[in-house]
């Protein structure tokens, strides 16, 4: 493993065990061959290995953090000192570090992963300040654009994003957000007054554009004629809406079919992928704005890959997906309590036919995706 090429990973806001940079991306890397690092959040105290994979932990902190500007200036030595023949950048303003780094390594590459459309989140977020979005979204761009006069390989996570970025097309692959099965671990233990009800499950940020008070309203619906479990599992950084979310459940009256797993904390993907297999359906109901609506979310894929129906919202490029692999049920923008009756009853259908016939795992599998990675850093190892 020595003369193994290095390929070091570099994110500032995502956990260093995180779905795309570690279970995907590293992974497959080490199995290439490649000596592989990720520099990161991670609570652990010192560098260790994992799973051939070498972390070096940042502590865990958030969006708002001091610590985000510090780690920010302080990565270009601590990437440095990793001396790796290529860098892989998860965060958009990292990307000045992946300059230094190129400037300072003369052998070293810069690919940069592109998670999201960073310019268009800003846009539509609702934690900037609106007047602040235009200004922030076009210091994004101007950064953006400059990778794209040195850097060395640009990652994209969804098709739409294609036409974003001035880059070369020879070095530019896209590697969607497939599912790669991570070690089974047990499902978390659930505070639920009776267990054995109908789980339905939303996983992921947790957040108004994502979906989750939509999902608290059709999960009281569909209780006004089937008793059902909400399991919400994932991470926010907003106590507000933490609390916010709480309350609007306690207004159902159904707090005893309720459970929470993570909020002010992050949840290890591994016990997502095990609440994914144990939970009834699942529903994905975005708020459909410019820097959703043409996303297939990660969850589609995790959904499909353990077999469970997703309710989501009606949109047509993912009524044109689900066409394709029945995947799941869409729940129509103006939803009534006849559509509702209507949705869970379908989804008792489809769970039935995806236990008799599951998805072909070309529909959802990451084996299809990292081909394509692994040439481009083929590429860039020459």
């Amino acid at each position: 493993m020595a003369d193994a090429l290095h390929i070091c990973h570099i994110s500032l806001l995502n956990p260093a065990i995180h779905s795309r940079i570690f279970f995907k991306m590293a992974l497959s890397q080490v199995q290439a061959g490649y000596r592989v690092t990720i520099i990161a959040q991670d609570p652990a105290p010192a560098p260790y290995l994992r799973e051939g994979v070498e972390i070096i932990p940042l502590g865990v902190f958030g969006r708002l953090s001091w610590r985000r500007i510090w780690y920010a200036w302080r990565f270009s030595r601590i990437a440095r000192r990793v001396g790796a023949d290529i860098y892989q950048i998860h965060t958009v303003e990292l990307l000045a570090t992946g300059k230094k780094l190129k400037q300072a390594l003369s052998r070293a590459k810069v690919v940069y992963d592109m998670h999201e459309d960073y310019v268009a989140n800003i846009l539509h977020a609702d934690y900037y300040s609106e007047w602040s979005r235009p200004k922030l979204a076009a210091r994004v761009k101007a950064v953006q654009d400059d990778f794209c006069k040195w850097g060395d390989g640009l990652i994209l996570a969804e098709d739409c994003f294609q036409a974003l970025l001035p880059f070369d097309p020879d070095r530019t692959v896209v590697a969607r957000n497939k599912f790669r099965a991570p070690a089974i671990v047990p499902a978390p233990k659930l505070d639920l007054a009776d267990p054995k009800l109908p789980m339905m499950l939303c996983t992921g940020t947790i957040a108004e554009n994502w979906g989750i008070f939509k999902a608290v309203s059709l999960w009281a619906e569909f209780n006004k004629f089937s008793a059902v479990n909400l399991v919400i599992a994932g991470h926010s950084q907003d106590a507000a809406l933490l609390q916010e979310l709480q309350l609007r459940v306690n207004a159902t009256g159904l707090s005893g079919r309720f459970a929470l797993v993570g909020g002010s904390s992050y949840v290890p993907f591994e016990q997502l992928v095990a609440l994914i297999k144990v939970c009834t359906f699942g529903v994905a109901l975005y708020q459909l704005k410019e820097n959703i609506k043409d996303r297939i979310p990660t969850k589609f894929y995790e959904f499909m890959a353990a077999g469970k129906p997703l309710v989501y919202s009606e949109n047509p490029i993912w009524d044109s997906m689900n066409a394709h692999s029945k995947f799941g049920v869409v729940l129509p923008n103006a939803w009534t309590s006849e559509d509702a009756m209507t949705v869970f009853n379908q989804v008792n259908t489809l769970s039935t036919e995806l236990q008799q016939h599951p998805l072909p795992s070309t529909a959802w599998s990451w084996d299809s995706e990292s081909p394509r990675m692994l040439e481009l850093m083929a590429k860039l190892s020459y």
